[in-house]
């Protein structure tokens, strides 16, 4: 194995996948391998390598005759992610709440109440990593791994795009702390299993755009 190889590519992987997340490389905005490249004091193999490993997670899509390209959501994809999230995040949480400790629901209780406060200042960017930060502890306990990997490729998705319109969040503000509130409870009841799973799935859905 290559580890220098594998080191470079990481870190192009990083650098675009990060730039991506933060809107440094906005939709539909062309990613130039050579000027990449040059950015990062590397040859185009490790960028372009990167490159196929974003396409592969939904991120990037390569065209023909024009290169890669930043994919540019539309509402349709929203819901589709959003969709597919709320079914595998109810079932990672429901793996996850019965293994939590005092600590994991102190922890989250801190969270909803930074949630709160990004809230009050209108810092809605604070916010949706905020709301992210919750349920990745909500779920952390999950000892399926390979449905946590899934789970936090789906949210980086989710965030982009909400990065990108905060419209496909910003209505359901003041829900979805009162929503987290009934959770940490949930978790503390030592609820059923089959009752945080739907509970969960419920919340994500209800961020979906309302129909005209």
């Amino acid at each position: 194995m290559d580890t220098k190889k594998d080191n470079k590519q990481q870190i192009a992987y990083d650098f675009i996948r990060r730039g991506i997340i933060d809107g440094t490389f906005s939709p539909g905005q062309r990613l130039v391998i050579d000027q990449l490249a040059k950015e990062l004091s590397t040859s185009p193999i490790p960028v372009r390598e990167a490159i196929h490993r974003l396409e592969a997670e939904g991120l990037v899509n390569i065209r023909p005759y024009s290169g890669a390209v930043v994919l540019s959501m539309n509402e349709d994809e929203y819901k589709e992610i959003l969709s597919t999230l709320a079914v595998l995040d109810g079932y990672a949480a429901s793996l996850s709440f019965p293994l939590m400790e005092e600590s994991h629901i102190t922890a989250l209780r801190e969270i909803n109440e930074r949630m709160k406060q990004s809230l009050e200042q209108f810092d809605f960017f604070s916010f949706v990593s905020l709301n992210r930060e919750f349920h990745s502890l909500s779920s952390k306990c999950c000892e399926n791994q390979y449905l946590v990997s899934q789970v936090e490729l789906l949210w980086e998705k989710l965030d982009t795009i909400r990065r990108i319109s905060l419209k496909y969040f910003s209505f359901r503000a003041h829900d979805v702390i009162e929503e987290h509130e009934k959770i940490i409870k949930l978790i503390e009841g030592r609820s059923p299993k089959e009752e945080v799973e739907d509970y969960i799935r419920k919340h994500h859905m209800k961020a979906l755009p309302k129909e005209h």
